[in-house]
Parts: structure tokens; sequence; C-alpha cells
């Protein structure tokens, strides 16, 4: 089960003594169980610097914001130290209707829940493009450049002569949604360096969506026309300057983008209700076939790297 959906599942969990009280606390006394909702309310903005957001965090964040709204007026209540009389039979049937809906969305999420991913080093720089980056130290530097490094378990003195291989994902994803087949890749025993960039001079919006919390979800969500390929060859030259100065020796991995969305495939497996947005008639099939593209993936690129050697 991977992070994200348990922390998902506990938000939501964490909200059922403020919808299950009207059933078992009696009357008569203060209501203090009501201030978990603006706690789980945070967490789960929370989670959107944790995990960028995506269509099951913004999901959940909604309902937390609808069981929040719901108890507003339980909660000035407690703050003027008011005791709770009885409950109305409107406030029963609304959160009767959110417990309904807390249990269909814990199933949706089940459902949709994506593959576990293993947690990977990851180095942040400060810079941008054009004036070149450093790694950052203290909370004061910007968080420009994120590098995330991708390694076998065991590795072989065979291993310690091959090439970096440098990944970077496209302006739709993250590494995290790359991450099935980046791991694959290691695993052949090659280290991997995926490069994310939110540098002042590469910009998608121009606004606050080119924040790396927003960025590739909504470049998902509005699937702009404009084209982006002076920003690849910007990011794909300070990348390779990058790697090649910390890890010497770096070849650069390009997928292959398809449809509207680039790598749907990878979309499957991290982000599985987006992909049933999306692709509702194969969605079925297609996550299936997707399972398979990271272990063929790594066998393509290890053959293209192995001839590059030679």
């Amino acid at each position: 089960m991977s992070d994200i959906l348990i922390a998902e599942i506990l938000l939501l969990l964490s909200l059922l003594p403020v919808i299950l009280r009207s059933v078992f606390i009696r009357s008569h006394r203060i209501d203090s169980i009501v201030l978990i909702t603006p706690v789980v309310f945070c967490i789960s903005i929370l989670l959107w610097f944790v995990y960028g957001l995506s269509l099951s965090v913004f999901c959940v964040t909604v309902f937390v914001f609808i069981v929040l709204l719901s108890n507003f007026r339980a909660l000035i209540r407690y703050f003027n130290t008011l005791f709770v009389d009885y409950y109305s039979y409107k406030f029963r049937i609304a959160m009767f209707l959110e417990g309904l809906i807390l249990l269909v969305l814990v199933g949706f999420l089940v459902f949709f829940a994506p593959i576990a991913t293993t947690k990977q080093k990851t180095r942040v720089f400060s810079g941008s493009c054009s004036r070149g980056f450093v790694e950052r130290e203290g909370f004061l530097m910007s968080a420009d450049l994120f590098l995330t490094e991708f390694c076998n378990e065991t590795i072989s003195e065979n291993d310690y002569n091959k090439p970096v291989v440098l990944y970077i994902p496209q302006v739709y994803s993250t590494t995290y949604d790359a991450s099935p087949r980046l791991n694959a890749i290691a695993k052949k025993g090659y280290k991997v360096v995926s490069v994310e960039f939110y540098t002042d001079d590469i910009s998608c919006f121009g606004n606050f969506l080119d924040a790396r919390i927003f960025r590739p979800w909504a470049l998902r969500m509005l699937r702009p026309t404009i084209h982006f390929e002076q920003v690849e060859k910007l990011k794909e030259t300070s990348a390779l300057e990058l790697v090649s100065d910390l890890y010497g020796e770096t070849i650069l991995y390009k997928a292959v983008e398809k449809g509207p969305t680039p790598l749907m495939d990878d979309l499957y497996l991290t982000r599985p209700l987006e992909a049933w947005v999306m692709d509702r008639k194969n969605y079925k099939n297609n996550r299936v076939w997707a399972k398979n593209i990271p272990e063929l993936i790594a066998l393509d690129v290890e053959k293209v790297l192995v001839n590059k050697q030679n």
C-alpha cells in the first residue's frame, strides 16, 4: 500500500468521531470533538506540499472542507463555551450523508490505489538555468530544483563503470509519476537521477500555478495547447551540466510521449483515479498492461545503453 493512500485513508477515518458523535455523545456538554475538523483540514492541505496536488488528494480535501463547513456552528459554540442541548434532525441527516460519502470515498481510493513506491534520496538545489545551481543550505534559500537518486540495493563491481542515467519528467508529470520505470532501470544496475525544475526562467503559466504543488496537476487538467520544446531543451542542457558535474559520465533517457497527456502509462500506476477519469472505457485493460511497462522499458533502455557503451 502506497504512503499517499495510507495518508488519505487515515485522514478520512479521523473524521469518524466527528460524523458519529451525534449517535454516542450525550447532550448538555461542550462539543470538543468538533476540534478535529480544522486539524484534519490543515493536514489535508499539508498533503499538497508533501505529495503534490492530485485528483485523489483534491477530493479528500474537498470532502474534509465540506465536513468543516457543516460543523462551523458547532465550532463557534465550542469557542463560546456553550453546551450542546441536542443535535437537530437536519444535523443528524447531514452527518449520516457525510458518513455514506466517506465510505464511498474510501472505497474509491482503495479501488484506484496507486502502486507502492520505494522512498528515494532527494537533494534540493537553489538557482536557475541561467545562473546555475548550488545545493540548498537552510530554509532561507529557495527550492528551485529537485534531484532524486534511484539506485539498486546491491551494486556489483561492473555497475560502478556504468554511466548515470538522467531522466527529466515532462511538465505534465513528476519524479513520483515516473518512479516505477526509474526503479526498474535502477534494478538493472544503473544509477538513475531524475531532475525536476521549478525555476523562474522555466515557466508554464506565469502565475502561482507554476508552483511545485500545482503545475503538473494543472497541466494535466487544463491541457494547454502550448508547445514546450524550448522549455524542454533548456531543462536538458542545465540538467546534463549539473548531473555530469556531480556524477561524471551521464546519458539522457528520453521517454516516448503519446496521447493528449504524455506518459499516460505512468498515470495508470501512480495516479489511477486520474487515469480512469481520462480513459474510463479502456482503463481496466490499460491498467493491467501498464504494470508490464516499467520492466519492458528497463530492458529497452539497457539495450540502448549497452550499444552506446560499445
